[in-house]
């Protein structure tokens, strides 16, 4: 039982899940002579974050239980259960626990002679299997495995961290189990060292500015600025922002006062930007494409004593914002008039010199979106941007480092892993008690080091939650920032990002907090309750929303016309679904994976089509007569439909009695029909 919890707790920190499940086979011949071996499922609970004591007992009522079933066949339970086929793995659990404990004894029958033969083989029937014997003075353990999922330094490195979890059960058996450190001090060392060895000089004291006007002074009949047919020397669109800069200042505004610049992309944007950075003041950039009511949520939270538009952000503000603005921030409200101006200086020339302002002064604040419903505001100083534009030489956002040697980027072919930190940047996979995880474990990525930002504004509940102390570093005042992003450490070092653990997508390139727009329904006065999710993958990726809504003939449209009022456009659902109750689990919390399929009126091109041609029409009517149905659609899934591998043979002799060849492997790959018929 001992090694059996051990080895369960290794599984559950490699693959990152709380309830697992291990294949262990059982002799069932009390008191028989005979064959009569079965496999039992040990379904193992982690939940609840258990003492490896707890764990234990766990584990000795769930391998108790399993024994007084045993006479159960384990093809029923698979049956019973109904998993998803698919040829990539075993049924119910690729991971296999064998303990022999039978004395091998030589066995004597009266006329004859019988010899011992060893009957072992080099094939895997499982992704893992862990086998032990016992004998006198111990246990003797081997680990087979599947080649074309594992190498033999992996595999030795999943027994070291075995090993591990045993060392610690017995010197505390009432420690949390999820709790032990499984890397050896040299894995630790290769991770916390090695991988994040990226310590890069760079001038500290430097705001983001003055590295621009360091290159003015390079290169000042460079091209700087190309748009729209202009094109400006850095020069130029020095001396530019200079105007615009001591116009600023003359205001009296001191450092960390924040000035909103409302415009479309153009040569004056980015001369207002740098502008701003130059009078010694931090930016935001609210788009004037964005709906009102975001404007106005953005103006309000951030209380910009100065903002500056062109024409096209004046009318995006609008009067509605403008009023609720000026309310919010009267004492400077006829500042608000300030805009790009043409107007000639004779200090143009000269850069401004702010007094008071350093490299961890705030640089910009720029909005993402909120689970509460409102944007929220992230601070990111100068030296952070900097130490980016140091490290690696390419935009932080669209224009403050140059492509100095690449003229073109393409993409194609397979995902690439994200690669390894910038310069002066460290990176930590954690689990959920922040230990580091496993190499090759999936694990919370966490961002450390040089340039994490200084938190959310106005949000001191939320900054708590997600910049953290780093307990890696040796610093005393160092921070790392929770990302919520899944991601592992390939062998080399490099990492893959997995996805979000949270309730947050990405639609478009656009980072989502889907609370965001569960909150801007439930406001509607037909919503009483909401739940969003992101259906499908990458860039057929959509928006979906439940709602527990009046009764209304045109719910859909209503919505969707009210949410483009308030959110930008990617963040407007594709689909709209009225439930009479969102599904709860057992904790009375939302069953995500309990909402329903969208059906037809909530995805218009989502409909039951007829089968084209003659093999279409062909192998829909065997589908019918196979899994008993009246109707079969050309974009029906075989194994959605009830299919098993059973029904998948008697399939591929039907075909075959009408002329129409098919493998099991075509079937697997391509279950639906107009795909099997082109196949």
């Amino acid at each position: 039982m001992t090694i059996l919890t051990a080895w369960s707790c290794v599984l559950s920190r490699m693959s990152g899940q709380d309830d697992i499940i291990i294949g262990s086979p059982s002799a069932n011949r009390n008191h028989l002579i005979g064959f009569f071996v079965n496999t039992l499922a040990l379904r193992i609970d982690l939940t609840g974050s258990p003492t490896m004591r707890q764990l234990l007992e766990r584990v000795q009522k769930t391998s108790l239980d399993a024994q007084n079933h045993q006479d159960l066949p384990f093809e029923q339970v698979v049956d019973i259960v109904q998993l998803p086929q698919s040829l990539s793995h075993t049924p119910l659990f690729q991971v296999m626990f064998v303990l022999q404990n039978n004395e091998m004894t030589d066995l004597q029958l009266p006329g004859l002679e019988i010899t011992n033969v060893d009957t072992g083989y080099d094939v895997a029937k499982f992704d893992l299997t862990l086998g032990l014997f016992e004998l006198e003075d111990g246990v003797m353990g081997s680990m087979s495995y599947s080649t074309a999922l594992f190498d033999r330094v992996t595999v030795v490195r999943h027994v070291g961290y075995l090993c591990s979890m045993l060392r610690e059960m017995l010197v505390d058996v009432d420690r949390l189990a999820m709790s032990v450190d499984l890397l050896s001090p040299a894995e630790r060392e290769l991770v916390l060292g090695e991988w994040n060895d990226t310590q890069q000089d760079y001038p500290l004291e430097l705001c983001i500015h003055h590295l621009f006007e360091q290159q003015v002074e390079r290169t000042p009949q460079a091209t700087a600025l190309v748009f729209d047919g202009q094109s400006l020397t850095y020069a130029e669109l020095n001396e530019l922002a200079n105007r615009l800069a001591y116009q600023l200042i003359i205001l009296g505004v001191q450092p960390e006062s924040v000035v909103a610049i409302c415009a479309e992309r153009s040569v004056a944007m980015v001369a207002g930007v740098l502008a701003i950075l130059k009078a010694g003041k931090a930016y935001i950039p609210p788009d004037p494409s964005y709906a009102s009511d975001r404007l106005r949520d953005i103006l309000l939270d951030s209380s910009p004593h100065i903002v500056v538009a062109d024409t096209l952000g004046q009318q995006a503000l609008g009067e509605g914002v403008q009023t609720s603005w000026r309310q919010n921030r009267a004492q400077t409200a006829s500042s608000y008039e300030s805009h790009f101006s043409g107007g000639k200086s004779v200090n143009s020339l000269t850069n401004p010199q702010v007094a008071g302002l350093t490299s961890s002064n705030l640089a910009y604040i720029i909005y993402t979106s909120g689970s509460t419903g409102k944007p929220k505001g992230v601070m990111v100083e100068h030296r952070g941007l900097s130490n980016l534009v140091y490290g690696i030489r390419t935009s932080c956002s669209s224009f403050h480092s140059p492509l100095t040697a690449v003229p073109v980027l393409g993409f194609s072919g397979d995902v690439v892993p994200i690669g390894r930190p910038i310069a002066s940047k460290c990176i930590y996979i954690l689990d959920e008690h922040r230990q580091l995880v496993p190499l090759g474990a999936t694990g919370e990525l966490y961002i450390g080091g040089a340039g994490v930002a200084r938190g959310y504004l106005n949000r001191p509940d939320l900054t708590a939650q997600v910049f953290l102390r780093d307990p890696f570093s040796g610093e005393q005042d160092a921070r790392m920032y929770k990302t919520g992003d899944q991601a592992r450490y390939l062998a080399d070092g490099n990492i893959v990002f997995l996805g979000r653990n949270d309730h947050q997508v990405k639609i478009r390139g656009f980072r989502i907090e889907l609370g965001e727009i569960e909150a801007r329904l439930t406001e509607h006065m037909l919503v009483h309750l909401a739940a969003v999710i992101a259906m499908g993958e990458e860039s057929a990726r959509k928006l979906v929303a439940y709602v527990v809504a009046k009764h209304h003939d045109q719910l859909v449209h209503t919505l969707r016309s009210y949410l483009r009022l308030c959110l930008p456009d990617y963040m407007v659902p594709a689909a709209f679904v009225r439930l009479d109750s969102l599904p709860l689990n057992s904790n009375g919390k939302l069953d995500r994976k309990a909402l329903p399929a969208p059906d037809n009126e909530a995805f218009a091109h989502h409909f039951h089509e007829e089968p084209h041609g003659e093999v279409e029409t062909t192998m829909a009517r065997i589908w019918s007569e196979l899994l008993h149905l009246d109707v079969v659609s050309r974009h029906d899934n075989f194994f959605s439909l009830g299919g098993h591998s059973l029904l998948a043979v008697q399939l591929i002799e039907r075909l075959r009695c009408v002329g129409l060849t098919l493998t099991i492997r075509h079937l697997f790959s391509t279950p639906t029909l107009s795909a099997l018929a082109r196949s």
